[in-house]
């Protein structure tokens, strides 16, 4: 098996490769994959699988499989929290008895991860108090990675003057 790495001189692409070649029992068997990324967060991704045997010579057709995934942040965060640690996340906050807890663990999860929209919405709406969304909103704001979509949250509160008041802080 052969694995490289490398970012191209003059380039902001990184592209990572693994070749690997087995032969079992007259059975070939060869797999590329190369995962390339650039800055604009293009992701590339092209997989091509050949099966051979030898003797009877019976051959699978090869199979190329292409991702394009392409993110576009609206806020100063580049790398959204996916969604299996977004769950792990929300776990964690919710198994917090108190709401101070709650809050204390929420702000450190935010602190060091970008959220969507969504998923600010989501933690927003685990907290019981209306006060203590309303906090949450507030201090997430700078955390997220689309905030063009932070009407979302909106969706978390229960009174209208919650939102009044959360939309006057985003427009300081």
């Amino acid at each position: 098996m052969n694995v490289s790495t490398g970012k191209p001189t003059g380039s902001n692409t990184t592209t990572e490769s693994v070749n690997m070649n087995v032969n079992i029992g007259g059975i070939n068997m060869g797999m590329d994959v190369n995962i390339s990324e650039t800055t604009t967060e293009s992701v590339e991704m092209d997989q091509q699988i050949t099966y051979q045997q030898s003797g009877n010579y019976a051959e699978i057709e090869e199979v190329v499989y292409e991702e394009e995934v392409t993110h576009v942040s609206s806020g100063p965060c580049s790398n959204l929290m996916g969604s299996g640690d977004f769950e792990s996340a929300k776990k964690s906050i919710e198994s917090k008895t108190f709401s101070d807890s709650r809050m204390i663990v929420a702000k450190q999860i935010t602190k060091g991860n970008c959220l969507s929209a969504e998923q600010v919405r989501d933690v927003t709406s685990l907290f019981d108090f209306e006060s203590g969304r309303l906090e949450y909103a507030k201090f997430a704001y700078d955390y997220c990675y689309d905030q063009g979509n932070y009407y979302k949250v909106n969706d978390a509160f229960e009174f209208e003057m919650s939102i009044d008041e959360l939309d006057e802080h985003l427009n300081k």
